[in-house]
């Protein structure tokens, strides 16, 4: 699934995950594709596809908004926790 958000693609992955009991989601960010700017990788697994996607967007949203808040860095890779719904990085 892609979306459009402040001049950024966010491009979210889920796959079922049959030991976690639910779909894990990945997000990457990118400004100009294909460069991509982050990684998120969430550690829990959500009950269905829709909430894993549905997360992952915030998740993405809440890192441009803080990217755009602080001083340029270079392309990263974080892990965000379900229960904190604040990505790391």
């Amino acid at each position: 699934m892609e979306h459009a958000y402040k001049s950024h693609t966010i491009v979210i992955t889920t796959w079922a995950s049959l030991d976690r009991n639910g779909y894990t989601p990945e997000v990457r960010v990118s400004k100009k594709a294909p460069i991509v700017l982050q990684t998120l990788k969430l550690n829990n697994a959500f009950p269905t596809k829709e909430e894993a996607e549905n997360f992952a967007l915030e998740a993405a949203k809440k890192w441009i908004d803080d990217k755009n808040s602080r001083p340029s860095q270079g392309a990263t890779q974080s892990t965000v926790d379900a229960k904190s719904e604040t990505p790391l990085g």
